[in-house]
């Protein structure tokens, strides 16, 4: 399925007569990138929001106000990433927002899985991201 998504992406990069390096790699690189910083952003908001609820018996320093600076410079990080995305792809106008996209609105996507998940299975909710959880789906793909 991935080889198929990138001989789409290389044809379309042929067909529109574009550097393979400047006109796709640095598109791909960029969102990339943007993607990474972004759901590093999200993982260390959530361990602010982890460590306000239980310091686990460390110094605020080290669980809370450590915490809130290394979020505070992704965020910063992220934040000039995204207004300055021309910059590393090269182009203007509105193919920055459209491979802008796709990061939060799958995003967005989970959060809304997440939530009915919730509601129509809270025992699957539960075991997400237990040892558990990823043991019985690797079960079920080896016998399915």
């Amino acid at each position: 399925m991935l080889s198929a998504f990138c001989a789409a992406a290389i044809a379309i990069a042929g067909y529109l007569v574009t550097d393979a390096y400047l006109g796709l790699a640095t598109w791909t690189y960029a969102t990339g990138v943007q993607g990474l910083v972004f759901g590093q952003t999200i993982a260390s908001i959530s361990v602010v929001a982890y460590f306000l609820r239980d310091r686990r018996g460390h110094c605020p320093w080290r669980v809370v106000f450590a915490t809130v600076l290394g979020a505070l410079g992704l965020v910063v990080g992220l934040i000039m990433i995204v207004g300055n995305f021309e910059i590393t792809t090269g182009m203007d106008g509105a193919v920055n927002w459209i491979l802008l996209a796709p990061t939060p609105l799958l995003f967005g996507g989970g959060l809304l899985y997440a939530a009915w998940l919730k509601r129509r299975s809270p025992a699957v909710y539960a075991d997400l991201g237990t040892q558990q959880a990823a043991h019985e789906h690797f079960i079920e793909r080896q016998e399915g």
